[in-house]
């Protein structure tokens, strides 16, 4: 089927809820199913070559960029004050 054939038929969209009938039935959470996550949530992404760092590659600062301290202790960083 083209893309031109999936989009060609007309459709009867949905009234406004008011009109809509009352069900006799409930859907009911598994609550089996449901789990509570701890911690810090995993990403998705997939990971390719261009995350691979090499083994005598030094760590780079996030900030900007120079190897040699991170971003927390990096000298071009403006310090954060806390407020009290």
């Amino acid at each position: 089927m083209t893309y031109r054939q999936q989009y060609t038929s007309s459709f009867v969209p949905l009234s406004h809820v008011d009109y809509w009938l009352e069900s006799d039935w409930k859907i009911k959470a598994d609550d089996l199913k449901l789990s509570v996550h701890r911690g810090q949530k995993r990403s998705n992404r997939f990971h390719n070559e261009m995350d691979i760092r090499h083994p005598g590659e030094p760590r780079k600062c996030g900030l900007c960029h120079q190897p040699g301290h991170n971003k927390k202790s990096c000298p071009n960083s403006q310090p954060r004050f806390t407020a009290m």
